[in-house]
């Protein structure tokens, strides 16, 4: 376990800002949605409210519009970049080395460190 935690942060280590951002994006992607939704709501709010012709009603439908259409374009972008990720995924998939593999294999392509095992008839 104390393994895995090392070789992950040796990773982590390796990678760019712009890989790390971009993994901490796909890490928190809803918690992005509903944020970058909450910051246009109130930007929003702050930019329409000063308009003195717009009843409250209206001002309020207008940044629930300016919000909706920019979560809308979160929502896109997430999924692109979710999309991106799987082809990448498809493209390279991780190579299993799991004992079931081991089972399908015949005893000639199974490479042991102990060599051919024979028995005497």
């Amino acid at each position: 376990m104390m393994e895995e935690e090392k070789k992950k942060k040796e990773m982590v280590e390796m990678q760019s800002s712009f890989e790390k951002f971009k993994q901490l994006v796909n890490d928190n992607k809803y918690t992005v949605i509903l944020g970058s939704w909450a910051t246009t709501m109130g930007i929003a709010w702050k930019i329409i409210n000063k308009d003195q012709y717009m009843t409250k009603s209206q001002k309020i439908v207008q940044v629930r519009m300016w919000a909706q259409g920019v979560t809308i374009a979160m929502i896109l972008a997430t999924a692109l970049a979710s999309q991106s990720e799987r082809q990448a995924v498809k493209d390279h998939p991780p190579v299993d080395h799991s004992w079931m593999n081991q089972l399908k294999l015949s005893p000639e392509e199974v490479s042991s460190p102990v060599g051919k095992v024979t028995t005497k008839s």
